[in-house]
């Protein structure tokens, strides 16, 4: 994934050699930029229609996860944000083929739309998957995890809310790990080495299933947001 929370070359192939959900079909779980762009933040409550806690992944990708999760916790929101329309509206027909109405869905840049859409406290969790480690030193500004995005988060999450990240990339793993160490509006919930080698419900995508087959080593990180006034996780 870039900082869209897509994972690049791999997807792209597999777009091309996948049959695509017309917008007619999407449109329903879809919101549309306005002209313009985002500008201002998003009425959750008037666009699900009721008041419930949103969890957000970033790069849902084929939206296996995302309308699985959504599914499973039908007291709770989901909202996916993916860079390109194939994918976006790929989720639409998963979430469309299982009749679910507590997901909605993005397209952009996360790192525009994250900033705009979102008021601040109105997360109860954000999960990734999967982030593009973008190996190479000068393309490490590229990564998903900088301390900008970590201040959007802090903004974002309501006390207690859960961050949590997976990646198979070993010195991206000590990234993440040390920016989230550093920041003290995060608290680490594994024990030490702080991350764990076994994935739960919220790391079960398809990329999990094949980099486990080729046997690589995976990370799993989960911070949750702590209220700083009261130096502690509020549950």
């Amino acid at each position: 994934m870039g900082t869209d929370g897509s994972d690049g070359t791999a997807r792209e192939l597999e777009e091309k050699h996948s049959s695509r959900v017309g917008p007619s079909e999407s449109d329903a779980n879809i919101l549309e930029s306005p002209p313009g762009g985002w500008k201002g933040t998003i009425d959750w409550q008037d666009v699900f229609g009721r008041t419930a806690p949103i969890h957000l992944e970033i790069g849902p990708g084929k939206g296996v996860l995302l309308a699985t999760q959504a599914a499973r916790y039908p007291d709770l929101d989901f909202v996916g944000i993916e860079m390109r329309r194939p994918r976006v509206e790929k989720c639409a027909g998963k979430v469309l083929g299982r009749g679910l109405t507590n997901v909605r869905l993005i397209e952009g840049p996360v790192e525009i739309i994250l900033g705009t859409v979102f008021p601040a406290g109105s997360l109860g969790g954000v999960f990734v998957n999967f982030p593009d480690p973008w190996p190479k030193r000068r393309h490490h500004p590229r990564r998903l995890i900088q301390v900008e995005f970590l201040d959007c988060l802090a903004r974002l999450l309501s006390p207690g809310g859960v961050f949590r990240v997976a990646t198979d990339h070993h010195e991206y793993a000590l990234w993440i790990h040390e920016h989230l160490e550093r920041d003290d509006r995060f608290e680490n919930q594994i024990e030490l080495p702080g991350y764990r080698t076994q994935g739960d419900e919220w790391s079960a995508t398809i990329h999990e299933k094949k980099f486990l087959a080729w046997g690589r080593s995976i990370r799993y990180f989960r911070y949750h947001r702590i209220d700083i006034e009261e130096g502690r996780t509020l549950e």
